[in-house]
């Protein structure tokens, strides 16, 4: 069984923020590419919610690898996921609060 995915209003920050950034610095194919990852790994994740990495230093939190500049933080919690987060892994990691 699938589980619910809801959406914090910081992840939903980030989201606008890098499709955003990619339409405005690259194209807009390129905000819509990066969309479509993003979506078919969050369905991915409603079916498997345990495939994401456990973080070190606070287990409650997940992540999962977007592409090579992203990563999704996330949790799981009552039969639904919270997305988090969505970290540029090219920030210094001290300013990352799920790690």
């Amino acid at each position: 069984m699938a589980l619910e995915i809801i959406w914090t209003e910081t992840a939903r920050d980030d989201l606008f923020s890098v499709l955003s950034y990619l339409e405005t610095t690259w194209s807009r194919n390129s905000a819509k590419r990066f969309y479509s990852i993003l979506i078919s790994k969050i369905d991915l994740l409603k079916n498997f919610p345990l495939i994401g990495h456990v973080s070190r230093k606070k287990p409650i939190y997940r992540r999962l690898l977007i592409t090579k500049h992203n990563t999704l933080y996330y949790r799981v919690e009552d039969e639904k996921i919270f997305l988090l987060s969505l970290f540029d892994n090219r920030t210094n990691p001290d300013e990352n609060p799920y790690l």
